[in-house]
C-alpha cells in the first residue's frame, strides 16, 4: 500500500497538471471549503454508555476521543460492528477505533475521500497545528460536490 505522504504528494500533482477526461477542479478544492462540523469530544475515561448517548442526542456519527491529542474516534459504525462484544460501562478506549488518520484544512477533497476510501472509514477530523477544527464525513463531501455542481456553491 501507498503512503500517506506519496498519496498526498501524487494527488497533489493530479490537481496541478490537467487530467485528460476528467476535471478535478472540484475535487482539488481544500478541505476548508466544506463547512466543518464540531466534533463531539470525551477524554477515553468515558463511559461507553454515555459515548452512544452522544452519538444520538449530537445528531454526529463520530465521536472524537481526545487527552491533549487525538487518540481515538467511536462511531456509529464501531458501534454495530462491536456491539455484542460492548460492555456499557468500559471506558470507551476499550472500543475505540485508534491510531485516526486526519487531514488538515488545506489537503485537498480527493486526499481526504482516497484516505476515507482505503481506510474503510466515513469520517476524519480536521487538524491545525494540533488544534482540533471540527470533523468531516464523506456526506458532508458529497453534498459539497453536488451543491458546487448545481452552483449552488461558488
Amino acid at each position: 500500500m501507498i503512503s500517506d505522504e506519496k498519496l498526498q504528494e501524487l494527488l497533489n500533482t493530479l490537481c496541478v497538471n490537467e487530467t485528460e477526461g476528467f476535471d478535478l477542479g472540484i475535487l482539488c478544492s481544500s478541505v476548508a471549503s466544506i463547512k466543518l462540523r464540531d466534533a463531539s469530544v470525551v477524554p477515553p475515561s468515558a463511559r461507553t454508555v454515555d459515548v452512544i448517548k452522544l452519538l444520538q442526542t449530537s445528531q454526529r456519527g463520530a465521536v472524537v476521543i481526545m487527552t491533549s491529542e487525538i487518540v481515538g474516534i467511536f462511531t456509529e459504525r464501531d458501534l454495530v460492528k462491536k456491539f455484542f462484544d460492548l460492555k456499557l460501562d468500559d471506558p470507551i478506549k476499550k472500543h475505540m477505533t485508534s491510531p485516526v488518520k486526519t487531514v488538515s484544512p488545506t489537503d485537498p477533497l480527493v486526499y481526504a475521500l482516497t484516505l476515507m476510501s482505503q481506510g474503510g472509514f466515513r469520517h476524519l477530523p480536521v487538524l491545525q497545528d494540533n488544534v482540533l477544527l471540527g470533523v468531516i464525513s464523506v456526506r458532508d463531501i458529497l453534498d459539497f460536490i453536488s451543491q458546487k455542481i448545481l452552483g449552488l456553491v461558488t
